[in-house]
């Protein structure tokens, strides 16, 4: 099984992002991406953003079925706007992997939260339990809270990864959790989801997660992207691509 996690952002490097996901379409059994529009408006952008991204990913992968999950609406890239336009998570299945279970929970906020500034949004985590070859494994995709400073350990955040170790710790079969987390590698709120499973960003030694168009490049760290796996599930490889489709790196990750 290949998994594939990006934090897409909003659709703005469109035609190479496109063209990217198609590429990965007939190999990647499970995508999940973070900060993903969707409305049922006519408008195409708003913010930068693209605002049917969610379709427009589904109309690339024809051989997976897509799951939204919002987690909060009438926002786009820069702040509050008008059109009728939802901002959350997706994940792409593909159609031949059996979903036994699907859903979610809100680890900041909760849906109903009035936006007050994107350091302090409503933030959810999406799940789906799925059957193969007779066996059943646990995917999570996580969207991790940004306050506007940078990802260490805040109240928020360790509540954050409370709420998500509870969710994990429910289901007693593999599973994998990915995403971008907005933290660094050796914080508790890391520590805390670490648990038990096998961080790849650390046991493979990655340096960064992010690309030259991120704002901050220039600085250090660079993370915010992380898959974890538990330990029954075999690695048989792991890379962030060098794809330039995203201020965020894709993770790709091959499994047994």
């Amino acid at each position: 099984m290949k998994l594939l996690t990006l934090n897409i952002w909003g659709g703005i490097v469109y035609q190479p992002l496109i063209k990217f996901i198609k590429s990965q379409g007939n190999t990647v059994n499970v995508f999940c991406f973070q900060e993903v529009f969707k409305t049922t408006g006519k408008k195409k952008i708003s913010g930068q953003a693209r605002v049917n991204v969610f379709q427009e990913l589904q109309r690339a992968l024809p051989k997976h079925h897509g799951y939204f999950y919002p987690a909060i609406k009438g926002i786009n890239m820069v702040g509050e706007q008008d059109a009728n336009l939802s901002f959350g998570l997706a994940m792409f299945i593909r159609r031949d992997f059996k979903v036994k279970q699907r859903g979610e929970i809100f680890v900041h906020k909760n849906r109903r939260f009035k936006f007050s500034g994107i350091g302090n949004m409503p933030r959810n985590l999406c799940y789906v339990l799925l059957e193969q070859r007779g066996k059943k494994y646990l995917i999570a995709n996580m969207h991790g809270l940004w306050n506007g400073g940078p990802k260490t350990d805040t109240p928020d955040r360790i509540k954050q990864s409370q709420k998500v170790r509870k969710l994990l710790d429910k289901f007693s079969c593999p599973k994998i959790i990915c995403g971008d987390f907005n933290l660094l590698p050796h914080t508790k709120s890391m520590a805390i989801l670490d648990k038990g499973l096998v961080n790849l960003i650390k046991k493979f030694k990655i340096k960064s997660t992010r690309t030259r168009l991120y704002s901050s490049y220039k600085k250090h760290p660079l993370f915010a992207d992380y898959i974890i796996v538990s330990p029954d599930i075999k690695v048989k490889n792991f890379k962030v691509l060098k794809n330039l489709v995203s201020d965020h790196a894709p993770l790709l990750a091959d499994f047994n």
